[in-house]
């Protein structure tokens, strides 16, 4: 994939790749860099209210009885497309529900399985040569998933009688990697933006750089409403003061990274230079940031060390900044401004 000769000040020139493609174009807000945008108003008040420190986990160090993290799967692009069922949500039709066939390997890794409770059950596959990435949310499967409860084998058993080997999900969206541009309907997450180019990777550790803005989940009754670049939100909290939906959140230039673990460094450095935007929500009542990776790629125990140090990183060494002041286009898309 050719990339771009001149970029905007404030993004990068060169690009990682992932599966032979770009992971969004370098004049977007996920690559861009965010270490002089000014600091919001609100910031110290919205620090505050998180508490707590960055919490990551991945690979091989378990969380809640299963593998931390988030599974990416990854197909060809000639991987036959499947129609899925969309009717595990209030809906089977929406905006949160892309309906066109997706490319889905057999017997796929599912976010959470099968361990209890399960989180998310998203399913996220990568599709080469396409550059396309599928994004499923609340996934079932009465074949091809394994059951985690005997709640959910008898699920599983319904599920086989009813739809055979279809997947079923509550939502659904798929991200041209190569295009700026919102999708014109789904999403997989409050925010509606995409996991890959959000997501920290094992290639970029051993690589020893990181070229994109990371994700952040926050306690769900810390959040209220959205900023690009989210386009929605589904914090519960009342507190007008509450985090929005899409805040991103920089490492303040003066913390220190020096005496940290090398792969702890390239992951607190990423966070000063493209900072880290509130994606998600997790459980009510809980303190802190946690930050998304993958779960697979990594061998063992790979890293352990950096998740440990990350997980000591306190929230109020972070600062809020003004990314809708670099926005291009924010009615359409991610794209930032050449002038910013």
């Amino acid at each position: 994939m050719a990339l771009p000769v001149t970029v905007p000040i404030g993004a990068v020139s060169e690009l990682s790749t992932f599966c032979g493609c770009t992971l969004m174009p370098a004049d977007t807000v996920f690559h861009a860099d965010v270490s002089t945008l000014p600091v919001l108003a609100k910031s110290d008040t919205w620090t505050d209210l998180l508490g707590g420190t960055l919490l990551a986990a991945w690979g091989g160090e378990p969380w809640m009885g299963v593998t931390a993290g988030m599974p990416v799967n990854v197909v060809g692009p000639d991987r036959p497309t499947e129609t899925v069922i969309f009717n595990r949500g209030y809906s089977t039709s929406g905006p949160s529900i892309d309906s066109a066939p997706y490319a889905i390997p057999d017997y796929p890794l599912v976010e959470g399985m099968p361990g209890i409770p399960a989180w998310d059950r998203h399913l996220l596959v990568f599709q080469e040569g396409t550059c396309i990435s599928q994004e499923l949310y609340n996934v079932a499967n009465g074949v091809e998933m394994p059951a985690n409860s005997l709640a959910d084998a008898l699920g599983n058993a319904v599920y086989a009688n009813l739809y055979g080997s279809a997947w079923i999900a509550e939502a659904g969206v798929r991200f041209d990697m190569s295009s700026p541009l919102y999708p014109a309907i789904g999403a997989a997450n409050a925010a509606r933006l995409p996991y890959l180019p959000l997501i920290l990777r094992p290639d970029e550790l051993e690589r020893g750089s990181i070229d994109h803005m990371l994700g952040v989940t926050i306690a769900k009754d810390r959040g209220t409403g959205f900023t690009w670049p989210a386009l929605a939100g589904d914090g519960t909290g009342t507190n007008p003061d509450g985090v929005p939906m899409g805040t991103v959140f920089r490492l303040r230039a003066d913390f220190d990274v020096s005496d940290f673990d090398p792969a702890t460094q390239v992951v607190l450095r990423a966070l000063q230079q493209h900072g880290a935007v509130v994606y998600d929500s997790f459980n009510a009542g809980q303190d802190g940031m946690r930050l998304l990776a993958m779960s697979n790629g990594w061998t063992g125990t790979d890293y352990l060390t950096a998740q440990r140090e990350l997980s000591t990183i306190p929230v109020g060494a972070f600062e809020a900044v003004d990314v809708l002041s670099i926005a291009a286009d924010p009615s359409t898309g991610w794209m930032i401004s050449s002038s910013a």
